[in-house]
């Protein structure tokens, strides 16, 4: 699907203030980027949390392993094990026995470590990352909306509004809205006038109709 760069000129795709304030959010927002393959890690840098996705990790899990990892002091002498333990913990969530799970946790954990000393762990909380999986994750939406034959318009809610009032060139169908993580749906009326039908609509209920 081709990405309409034009209603987008500001980049305003990215997360709010207070999204980017919170740290689980900004991880989770990161890795379902990287998970995506909109974003892509670059040879060499370490990222644990694409690779629990890749075993099979909720993306909150991934979340809240990586942000252990960014807190955590590479040099103390007990880092490694401290590190296995919490993807032992991990691991054995997304059903990898624990024998198993320990082993590929100390694998993990050591290359995470590494990373660190080496200035090779990626920091899944940059704003340009956040902004690129933000954006990933909205036009993954649209196409399985697309997809489902919902009637879903490309720009944002926001480009709607001239002036405070709704455009009258507007098209009829769903918009969505970034403030509110919800959809907005325009109508027209028998005087070919569009107004807004419906407002926060979240995206289950739009893709169940």
């Amino acid at each position: 699907m081709a990405y309409d760069t034009d209603f987008d000129p500001e980049g305003f795709m990215g997360l709010g203030d207070e999204e980017l304030g919170n740290e689980r959010n900004a991880f989770s927002a990161a890795l379902a980027g990287v998970a995506s393959g909109i974003i892509k890690v670059p040879e060499g840098v370490v990222s644990l949390g694409a690779e629990l996705i890749d075993l099979g990790a909720d993306t909150n899990l991934a979340a809240d392993v990586e942000v252990f990892f960014d807190k955590i002091n590479p040099f103390e002498e007990i880092a490694q094990e401290k590190a296995a333990g919490r993807l032992v913990e991990a691991l054995v969530q997304i059903g990898v026995p624990g024998a198993i799970g320990f082993n590929v946790a100390r694998k993990m954990a050591t290359k995470a470590l590494s990373g660190k000393k080496a200035n090779k762990y990626l920091d899944l909380k940059r704003p340009d990352l956040i902004k690129g999986a933000t954006k990933a994750d909205e036009l993954n939406n649209y196409d399985k909306l697309k997809a489902a034959k919902v009637n879903i318009q490309l720009p944002r809610a926001k480009k709607l509004y001239r002036k405070g009032n709704l455009k009258k060139n507007a098209n009829p169908g769903y918009y969505y809205d970034d403030i509110t993580d919800t959809y907005t749906k325009v109508g027209v009326n028998e005087n070919g006038i569009p107004f807004i039908e419906q407002s926060n609509i979240t995206f289950e209920e739009l893709i169940q109709n």
